[in-house]
């Protein structure tokens, strides 16, 4: 039964022998090279080896006989005898900090493996100060392009740290035998002697001549071995091959898909246009005289930080609410033993919500300061009800975010599992740059200066790094159950007057920006409620109208049922009907000539029939993946898209790159997941159509959330709809 006539000695080194052969043996190759990235080092041929990662005997074994040091693709011409290409990383690595190894190695070999020049070039392209989350490329403000990384060549973009990754620690390099490095050039020397000369002054060493098509680091323009087996794959299994996209020329342009009515329909007659467009001129002329001052504002905050007490009172002390409501609200809370939740009641007119004492959902009111005519919107701070706070968040202009002075409350809707964090990152996403920090409940510290200058420079520093500007925010300390600061009524108490002679609440209110409203844009209103009305004629829906301008007798567009209804009127704020709906305006419009009723549901849009929205079965996106993120995105995972009152599974189904995080330069594509903190490319398919466009087109119904297991995981643009699923 002895396999081995011969058996090896018992020595150590024949020992050692036979358990380095019988490993080789055992080896499971497909799962050795499964790490293994075509766009990373690694394994793009049977050639692209690394010479690096071998023992000496197997690089003397595999190593051709004419000595060519350059046969792996590798250039190795200016290697000190003794250069480690791993320890080099690692050594520039502990200098630098957090770099993708791939691009350290890159930049060693431009220098003709020089660690000193090495060091200088990579130091010159990280930034001053950390980068925001949010940038002016996710805000849309021009259109996202994705230019091509130039590697290897003189200009290299090898991104730049922000504060959401973490430095690299000295412990995290492998520890490995000293480096003999090289004496610095006259290039090293040059550029640590004068380290603000210019990158793009420099002129790096010119590599050195190669047959191998693979020696450049990263060849896209040559289909690796796992993109022709891909492609195989698909030529197989779908009759038509998918080509790889090149990562050395920008995406090209998407089709624009023709703007034609979802429908054959009858148009207005001519009498009818006419005098809807003399109404439309009367309209812009009057805008031009005295614009529109409709203000739309959201509250937000964690749970129990005091928002709809605070807002109440506020309402009270404005004239919104009579001195005879208030009393009702009063006498209702005192019976149920929470006198303290009477002002709350203003807004929480729920059963529900005022035997749990929460907001559940989105509560709306209108006020009046010296300057606009105000829609308030309260949110929801409990977690369970984040979707509700996001439908509000979309149809906002501008926001209050209020927060817990009490000593531990704060830190709790500050921490990870708080509304505070969340709430803001929500506020950017949907593109809201104006906010006020309300300091609420104050009074419960005896107006503490110390305590609310903790609070300003906690929640400042945070609001800046996800893209809100120091000068969009503002602060103001106040107790909403005490009626303080919150108008300019009476005295201040001596304890907050001795350090603070600011603007009260509804002064700082009335200072928001008013933006530009699109009147001549094509109408679009997202619903967000369905009800029966008498004043208004039966069926009616509300909404915020995003666009465009609605008049009595209008025919528009029911998507996606794709039927046309007539306007049959219109009502704003008050119970008396209007002529005229125009954006920002959160309005009630009743319809006719719906077939059936259940076609009317939340989230369908009312649409222009001549430039009617394309619904959206399928998006190419941008999007920035969250902090909070447990499980990484793979390619196939579901997720609920939310965008204004669109609620919709969904399904990530191709990561198409990975971008820069502040430049949205494409560094790789199709990677294999997304983590935490990183910005992508992507394709989702939605279960159903939905009423999305590209966010250059319309900004509020360009914006989404992407939420899983209750938990918001990211956030995005959409770049294009795409109704082919292919």
């Amino acid at each position: 039964n002895n396999r081995w006539p011969n058996p090896p000695s018992t020595t150590v080194e024949s020992g050692q022998a036979m358990s380095r052969h019988r490993a080789v043996r055992a080896l499971d190759y497909d799962d050795y090279y499964d790490d293994y990235d075509e766009e990373d080092i690694g394994h793009e041929d049977d050639h692209n080896v690394n010479i690096a990662a071998m023992s000496p005997g197997t690089a003397s074994y595999m190593m051709p006989s004419s000595g060519d040091a350059n046969y792996f693709g590798f250039n190795t011409a200016n290697r000190a005898p003794q250069f480690n290409i791993v320890d080099a990383i690692n050594r520039v690595l502990e200098i630098i900090g957090d770099r993708d190894p791939a691009e350290v190695r890159i930049a060693i070999e431009q220098c003709s493996y020089d660690i000193e020049a090495a060091i200088a070039y990579l130091l010159e392209s990280i930034p001053s100060a950390p980068e925001p989350l949010f940038t002016d490329e996710l805000d849309m403000e021009s259109e996202l392009v994705e230019p091509a990384p130039v590697l290897g060549s003189n200009h290299l973009d090898l991104g730049a740290e922000t504060s959401l990754f973490p430095k690299r620690a000295a412990a995290d390099t492998v520890n490995a035998e000293p480096v003999v490095i090289p004496k610095p050039s006259a290039m090293a020397k040059s550029l640590m002697s004068n380290p603000s000369k210019q990158l793009a002054d420099v002129k790096l060493p010119p590599k050195p001549a190669t047959s191998d098509a693979f020696a450049e680091p990263f060849q896209f323009d040559v289909p690796s071995p796992d993109t022709r087996a891909r492609t195989a794959h698909l030529k197989a299994a779908h009759g038509v091959p998918r080509q790889a996209l090149s990562s050395t020329a920008p995406l090209a342009a998407a089709p624009v898909p023709a703007v034609k009515p979802a429908v054959a329909v009858k148009g207005m007659s001519e009498s009818a246009l006419r005098k809807r467009q003399e109404k439309l001129d009367r309209l812009i002329k009057l805008q031009e005289d005295s614009p529109a001052s409709n203000l739309n504002l959201i509250v937000v905050g964690h749970v129990d930080a005091g928002k709809s007490t605070l807002m109440g009172h506020l309402l009270y002390l404005n004239g919104a609410v009579s001195s005879r409501d208030m009393h009702k609200y009063e006498k209702e809370a005192r019976e149920q033993g929470k006198a303290s939740f009477m002002y709350a009641w203003v807004l929480d007119i729920g059963d529900d919500e005022r035997s749990r004492g929460v907001t559940v959902d989105i509560a709306t009111k209108h006020f009046n300061t010296s300057r606009c005519h105000v829609t308030l919107l309260d949110a929801p701070g409990h977690r369970d009800f984040v979707p509700n706070m996001i439908a509000g968040a979309s149809q906002a202009d501008c926001a209050l975010l209020v927060v817990n002075a009490i000593n531990g409350e704060f830190e709790a809707g500050f921490d990870e599992n708080g509304q505070t964090k969340e709430h803001a990152i929500l506020l950017r996403s949907m593109g809201i740059s104006e906010v006020i920090v309300v300091v609420n409940k104050l009074d419960m510290v005896h107006w503490s200066e110390s305590r609310y200058n903790f609070i300003v420079e906690t929640l400042g520093a945070y609001l800046k790094t996800i893209g809100f500007r120091p000068g969009s925010i503002r602060y103001v300390p106040c107790s909403g159950l005490e009626g303080c600061n919150l108008v300019k009524q009476g005295a201040l108490p001596a304890e907050l007057s001795a350090w603070y002679s600011g603007d009260s609440l509804i002064d700082m209110i009335d200072t928001f920006k008013i933006p530009a409203r699109p009147i001549l844009a094509p109408m679009r209103m997202v619903i967000s409620d369905v009800f029966k009305s008498q004043a208004l004629g039966g069926l009616s829906v509300a909404g915020t109208l995003i666009q465009g301008c609605i008049f009595p007798q209008d025919r528009v567009l029911l998507l996606p049922a794709n039927q046309v209804v007539t306007v049959k009127n219109i009502m704003f704020d008050t119970n008396d009907t209007v002529d005229v709906a125009i954006p920002g305006h959160r309005v009630e419009v009743g319809i006719a000539g719906v077939s059936d009723d259940s076609a009317v549901t939340i989230g369908s849009v009312l649409s222009d029939i001549q430039k009617p929205l394309i619904m959206a079965s399928s998006i190419q996106a941008s999007i920035v993946t969250l902090e909070g993120m447990a499980r990484p995105i793979l390619p196939g995972s579901d997720a609920i898209l939310h965008s204004q009152c669109i609620e919709e599974p969904c399904i990530i189904a191709k990561l198409k790159s990975l971008l820069h995080k502040t430049s949205g330069v494409a560094v790789k594509r199709h990677p294999r997941l997304l983590t935490a903190s990183q910005r992508a490319d992507v394709i989702i398919h939605l279960n159903r159509p939905a009423g999305l466009e590209a966010c250059d087109l319309s900004k509020q119904l360009g914006r989404f959330t992407l939420r899983r297991d209750g938990r918001t995981i990211a956030v995005g643009v959409v770049k294009r709809v795409i109704n082919d699923k292919s």
